[in-house]
């Protein structure tokens, strides 16, 4: 459409664009084309689906993978306009496929949920009445965003309860979130024989725009 447009304000006769022109465009695998508050990514796209409905004779085509996995082929025929068809026999791969394709677009949008007291997963269960007499409806943009927190959320609260106690704060008392393993060798030096970590780094991030880490040994 843009393409067709830009050749009728230069007075010349549109020709429909050959699918390896549609195909060499760098600007759909950026990173900042998949934020929708992008607003040069929407753009992008807006533009690829009105090439992809050009080369199609003005209709969007159908992409149909039998063996979609985790669906990064729908989930992206999907973003430029094709109407996707998938499938996997494996019942893991299904499940994220339809994670990755069908419930965002289902539940991915305003509703509202019911909210309950922040309590410990064994006040929840000794105060069952007391949780419902208190629970609530609230409005939120993204009801499937909200769930997805609630839960992790909750799976964090039980998981801290049962094994919280592997994971005791660092040296400096900032919180431990997770251990690299290592090989170790004994250190050469016979008055020292210490064990040292066969690894290039302790650093676990040094990027600029990210707060740093390191790794200490235990």
């Amino acid at each position: 459409m843009v393409a067709r447009i830009a050749c009728v304000q230069r007075g010349e006769k549109w020709k429909k664009p050959e699918p390896k022109e549609l195909l060499d465009n760098r600007s759909l695998v950026k990173w900042e084309t998949s934020d929708p508050e992008n607003p040069q990514g929407r753009e992008i796209l807006h533009i690829a689906r009105e090439l992809v409905r050009a080369a199609n004779g003005g209709e969007p085509p159908t992409v149909l993978d039998p063996f979609a996995g985790g669906g990064a082929i729908p989930l992206e025929a999907g973003r430029i306009g094709c109407r996707a068809i998938a499938n996997d026999y494996n019942p893991v791969a299904y499940l994220i496929l339809r994670a990755t394709c069908e419930f965002p677009q289902k539940y991915g949008r305003p509703g509202k949920v019911t909210l309950t007291p922040a309590l410990s997963h064994r006040e929840r269960e000794y105060s069952r009445p007391l949780v419902k007499d208190q629970q609530e409806e609230r409005d939120v943009s993204n009801v499937l965003v909200h769930d997805v927190e609630k839960w992790a959320n909750w799976i964090l609260e039980r998981a801290r309860e049962k094994i919280g106690h592997l994971y005791p704060p660092g040296k400096d008392s900032r919180p431990v979130i997770g251990y690299l393993w290592a090989r170790t060798a004994p250190c050469s030096n016979p008055s020292c024989r210490a064990e040292i970590p066969l690894l290039r780094s302790l650093l676990v991030c040094n990027k600029k725009d990210k707060e740093g880490g390191s790794c200490h040994g235990y």
